[in-house]
This record gives C-alpha cells, structure tokens and sequence, in this order.
C-alpha cells in the first residue's frame, strides 16, 4: 500500500509540476496556488522545485517512503498538533507506523 500512495503522490506531484511550474518564473508560480492545496505549502513545494530534487534537502540523506507520504499529506503546525490533507491520508499513515 505505501509503495502505491508513493506512486500516486509523485505523479500527483510531477503532474502540478508540468501544469503550473516549468516555464514560469519562480514568482508567477508561487503566486498561482492550486485550489485545495495550502498556500505555504506550495510555496515550500516551488521553493525545492527551483532548488533541485526534494531528497536533497533532507540533511543529505534519503528520507524514507514513510516520511515522504507523511511529508506530502501533513503539516506541523505551531502547536505541535498535525493537519492532514484528509482523514484516509491520516488512517492510512497510523496503519503503516
């Protein structure tokens, strides 16, 4: 299951890629956020994007499928509570831990 949620969250993610990022300015394309998707986040998104590949980023170490699907699908919030992009994706993540 979590090698297909892995699938389905990097085509998802190549998918708004191509539709909103190449061609445009960094700028243009923060500012063009799609609908249902938090706007820090997608500015978090573009950022690596412009930066080069989202592993690289994890202190130079390949993050495991687990984090990925978590790092897709919620965010850490100020206090230290979670939010999920929906409710299949939080049951799905405690199933899996």
């Amino acid at each position: 299951m979590l090698s297909h949620m892995s699938v389905m969250h990097r085509s998802w993610r190549s998918m708004q890629k191509k539709r909103h990022f190449n061609g445009k300015s960094l700028d243009d394309v923060i500012a063009s956020v799609p609908a249902g998707v938090d706007s820090s986040d997608w500015q978090t998104m573009c950022e690596i994007w412009a930066n080069g590949d989202e592993r690289s980023n994890m202190h130079g170490r390949n993050p495991h499928r687990l984090e990925l699907f978590k790092m897709g699908r919620c965010k850490d919030l100020v206090d230290d509570s979670e939010s999920w992009v929906d409710e299949e994706s939080r049951r799905r993540y405690e199933t899996m831990t």
